[in-house]
């Protein structure tokens, strides 16, 4: 796939953005760049003109939904098509937003006439990296980034005297039973026990290179996303690969070859 300014790639080929009559909002790999994020979802939160990005869950590793033009439905599938390097996918989980060189959301129902009904909620078009852009050079990078985690604000819960007189105006708690427990006096602020400030990580290396006979890029990409839950019961571990390669073999013979490589624990 070839990306050219002010051109779009569609299902069938490439089209000027000026010729496209459908609805678009275009993401570039710039846009994506520190974001705090590894999920390639929630970095394209705020950067799209009608489209919502939703989170079920602050677990660490837990995906998120795309919505194009709202998320008013009676439908429980009403996400938008995925297409990742032309392929169809049931999620971009395993896609960091370093590894993105651009996202299209079509979010007219004219895309329904390329994609077909599955195409009803939107398309998203996802295009990795590739060495196109590194022509006649080799590059070679690495980011780092590191984030803190930690509730907004302390808890608010009773301490072990406003506990107790508690339990005794409700009838459940009294002195005998705290006699029986052998309670000594200790106060805990169970909020400090539960949770505590977590630091996360994401590490990208890779190599890019292009020339007239051909182009690669290669990324490996670590994500190590720690809750805010005391211990490592919320633990998100990723490992990635991301491997984008064409070849002219012959003028008439060009050999492409995209691969995606995930290992992921949570």
């Amino acid at each position: 796939n070839e990306f050219i300014e002010e051109t779009v790639v569609i299902g069938y080929g490439v089209q000027k953005k000026s010729d496209l009559t459908g609805s678009v909002a275009s993401v570039r790999s710039e846009d994506l760049q520190n974001r705090s994020t590894g999920n390639a979802a929630l970095a394209l939160q705020g950067k799209a003109a009608g489209v919502t990005v939703l989170n079920s869950s602050g677990a660490p590793g837990s995906g998120s939904d795309i919505r194009v033009r709202g998320y008013s439905s009676n439908s429980g599938s009403i996400g938008p098509l995925l297409i990742v390097d032309g392929l169809k996918v049931d999620n971009i989980q395993y896609l960091d937003p370093e590894m993105i060189e651009s996202m299209e959301v079509l979010k007219d129902a004219a895309s329904a006439a390329i994609y077909g009904a599955q195409a009803g909620n939107g398309v998203v078009l996802i295009t990795t990296k590739t060495g196109a852009s590194s022509k006649g050079s080799g590059r070679v990078f690495y980011n780092n980034q590191f984030s803190l985690s930690s509730l907004a604000r302390p808890l608010k819960v009773m301490n072990a005297d406003q506990y107790i007189a508690f339990g005794k105006d409700y009838g459940w708690l009294s002195d005998s039973m705290l006699q029986s427990i052998n309670y000594n006096g200790e106060d805990v602020n169970w909020g400090n026990e539960v949770f505590e400030p977590t630091w996360n990580s994401r590490h990208t290396v890779g190599f890019q290179a292009g020339s007239d006979r051909g182009n690669i890029f290669i990324s490996i990409n670590n994500v190590n996303n720690n809750g805010i839950f005391a211990g490592d019961k919320d633990l998100y571990k990723r490992l990635s690969l991301q491997v984008n390669a064409d070849f002219k073999i012959k003028p008439w013979l060009q050999v492409v070859t995209n691969n995606s490589i995930e290992k992921y624990s949570s």
